[in-house]
């Protein structure tokens, strides 16, 4: 049986320490879970080396490919750029803060050669090695998103594995850090299946995350409340 192919979407901004190795892992992750891969490395107008360092990876490899944006974007745009250029039958994001390693992406590869869902929505198990108050709004953020849309989802901001054409055509309101949890939203409440792997977190070598500013506080929660509206209120479903 013909192995299913990735295009692996790597959002990049002021990652100079962690994409090289980023890149190196998705590779060797692909040849030890057979699965054949193309890398997306979505630039976010970084004002460090991180475009250098990934057009270097990309001179090295035919399957490394990079987009620069000429302005800073945020992470939602870099996915959905990066779902617009992605060529192959699925399409997951990778974060180029190296947090996702190797032995994860290897565990998520398998799982996806052997799964008959429509997404794979990871859960990390080892999220306490994250700051504890980046712990506990993650569990808020979690357990309010359940109790609002009637799921029981581990986690929704992960490295989630979606069916590229799926994707390709769905609808999405927001660039910001709420663009995951939107798209699996609204893909489950539109009937589609799921499995939730878990994998491990690594500790991040260099730079700092972006997750946690007022800006994107305010854009989270104004996309969650739009989405409940839209689904909650109006009732909408997407036939695909």
């Amino acid at each position: 049986m013909k192995p299913k192919s990735v295009s692996v979407v790597i959002p990049a901004y002021n990652e100079e320490p962690n994409i090289r190795k980023t890149v190196e892992d998705v590779l060797s992750a692909s040849r030890t879970a057979s699965t054949p891969v193309e890398i997306i490395i979505v630039d976010d107008h970084s004002t460090d080396k991180t475009l250098f360092v990934s057009q270097q990876a990309a001179k090295k490899n035919k399957n490394v490919i990079v987009h620069h944006n000429a302005v800073n974007r945020g992470l939602g745009y870099n996915f959905i750029m990066g779902i617009k250029m992605a060529r192959h039958e699925y399409v997951v994001m990778i974060p180029g803060d190296n947090e996702v390693g190797r032995g994860s992406i290897v565990t998520l590869f398998r799982a996806l050669q052997h799964t008959k869902a429509d997404l794979l929505i990871p859960y990390f198990t080892n999220s306490y090695i994250r700051p504890k108050f980046r712990q506990m709004l993650s569990r808020l953020y979690v357990f309010f998103l359940n109790i609002m849309f009637g799921f029981n989802i581990r986690y929704y901001n992960g490295t989630v594995l979606y069916k590229t054409a799926m994707v390709k055509k769905l609808p999405v309101s927001t660039n910001g850090f709420a663009y995951q949890a939107e798209m699996v939203i609204r893909l489950l409440k539109s009937g589609a299946s799921f499995e939730s792997p878990g994998l491990l977190l690594k500790e991040r070598i260099g730079g700092t995350s972006k997750a946690l500013s007022v800006k994107s506080f305010l854009s989270v929660t104004g996309t969650i409340l739009y989405l409940f509206w839209l689904i909650n209120i109006r009732r909408w479903r997407w036939k695909g």
